[in-house]
């Protein structure tokens, strides 16, 4: 089955940024774009490692791989915030991802 007959929610990709400023790292994060995607729970728990931390995985979105979304960036759907822990392109076609979110 294709998994873009799910495409049904939208959802707000929030790309990650990093300035400097007196020395300083400052992160922050841009203005969000709007996508449209399939969220599901995972059918099992599990956990990966981002940024020097181990991560239980909350949440999975599926969405074409035209979407800018990169580890560290936030999504947002239906007013609830998570950070992208984990990207998988999940062929060899570039057809569409599943990215790893955990609640903020």
């Amino acid at each position: 089955m294709d998994i873009e007959l799910f495409y049904n929610k939208d959802f707000l990709v929030y790309k990650r940024t990093e300035t400097k400023d007196k020395g300083k790292v400052v992160r922050g994060y841009s203005a969000g774009t709007q996508y449209v995607g399939a969220f599901f729970r995972p059918s099992t728990d599990r956990t990966v490692r981002w940024d020097k931390q181990d991560f239980v995985i909350q949440e999975v979105l599926y969405c074409a791989t035209s979407v800018d979304i990169s580890l560290g960036d936030k999504v947002t759907k239906d007013n609830k915030d998570f950070d992208v822990v984990y990207i998988q392109n999940t062929n060899d076609q570039n057809h569409h991802y599943q990215i790893g979110l955990v609640s903020r």
